[in-house]
């Protein structure tokens, strides 16, 4: 395979034919990964005090391209750090 889907067991699709719509967009070559920042309201209380990279986290229901440069080199620093106990 070249991408899949990674769908969170807890999310619940809003929108009629929305697999259509990221089947479409799961060709787009150019990007690594492609989803949607976390939009509830879970967190509206501790919003100030939250950092950029928690806030702006992509939701984990995304489609994921693995012939994108970016995600190779990810897996292959992932793969390195586990085998070298770090």
């Amino acid at each position: 395979y070249d991408a899949f889907y990674f769908m969170e067991f807890d999310a619940v699709p809003v929108r009629d034919n929305w697999l259509h719509q990221f089947v479409a967009e799961a060709y787009d070559a150019t990007v690594a990964i492609r989803g949607s920042r976390y939009r509830g309201d879970t967190w509206d209380p501790y919003l100030s005090s939250l950092p950029a990279d928690v806030l702006f986290h992509v939701n984990g229901n995304a489609i994921y391209n693995l012939t994108h440069p970016w995600l190779i080199s990810m897996v292959q620093t992932l793969d390195a750090e586990l085998l070298s106990g770090t």
